[in-house]
């Protein structure tokens, strides 16, 4: 999906890569990223991590009536603002997205198979 759209500060999940043929199982790998207009490298804001809420159980609508009860099935973590999954090439992002600067950015990616190693520069866009 070019461009991908992230919702700034809210979860996304983007679709897979097409592999058009190739041989699987294939890897990938988010190499940096640009600001569109500039061609600066950015990577230091991407690549960072923020520390974000998460949960490390799962919710009990019957048993988790307090607070407490919530706050003890929560972690702090710390958490890249935007992901590639390494086996679908999926974009995926939460909401540490809100410490990114707003605009426009291309990014470079590593795919990998049994086969090869092969750079993709300016692979795509995101908002």
């Amino acid at each position: 999906m070019n461009p991908s759209v992230i919702p700034k500060g809210w979860e996304f999940r983007g679709i897979g890569v097409n592999p058009d043929g190739s041989t699987r199982p294939m890897t990938f790998k988010l190499l940096h990223v640009y600001e569109k207009a500039t061609g600066k490298n950015v990577d230091e804001l991407f690549l960072k991590k923020f520390p974000m809420q998460t949960w490390k159980a799962a919710l009990n609508f019957i048993e988790d009536t307090t607070k407490e009860r919530l706050m003890a099935k929560m972690q702090m973590v710390d958490a890249y603002p935007v992901n590639i999954e390494p086996t679908s090439g999926q974009i995926y992002s939460n909401y540490t997205t809100s410490q990114l600067p707003s605009g426009h950015y291309i990014f470079d990616m590593e795919i990998s198979n049994v086969k090869a190693t092969k750079v993709f520069p300016k692979f795509g866009n995101l908002f």
